[in-house]
């Protein structure tokens, strides 16, 4: 089996949107394996994640890849804006296109607002 390098799992994890255990699962590693090789090279990892963010196509991408790059979870950008949870997720994986919430949120996390 070929070695997973910390270039896999981002294209894994940020592009193809890949949790940990199903990365691990395509190498037999654990979800810790995983996240213990991200968490070594995390400087390394972000800087990977800003590449994706500047091929992301849509603001829900870019939201997306910014809040794993600042380690911001769903439920804690939602309080910070004054929402909940799944509307977080539902702007990020394009099921909701406007939202009085996403100007908040882009500041936040340090993006323009389109």
């Amino acid at each position: 089996m070929e070695k997973l390098t910390l270039e896999d799992i981002a294209v894994k994890y940020f592009k193809d949107r890949m949790t940990y255990a199903e990365i691990g699962s395509q190498y037999n590693m654990s979800k810790q394996a995983v996240n213990l090789r991200v968490q070594n090279q995390r400087e390394y990892f972000n800087t990977l994640g800003e590449l994706f963010l500047i091929d992301a196509e849509t603001q829900n991408e870019k939201m997306r890849i910014r809040r794993i790059i600042y380690r911001i979870s769903q439920e804690e950008l939602a309080k910070k804006v004054g929402t909940v949870k799944s509307h977080i997720c539902n702007i990020e994986n394009g099921k909701i296109k406007t939202s009085k919430y996403i100007p908040e949120m882009c500041k936040v996390l340090d993006l323009p607002t389109e």
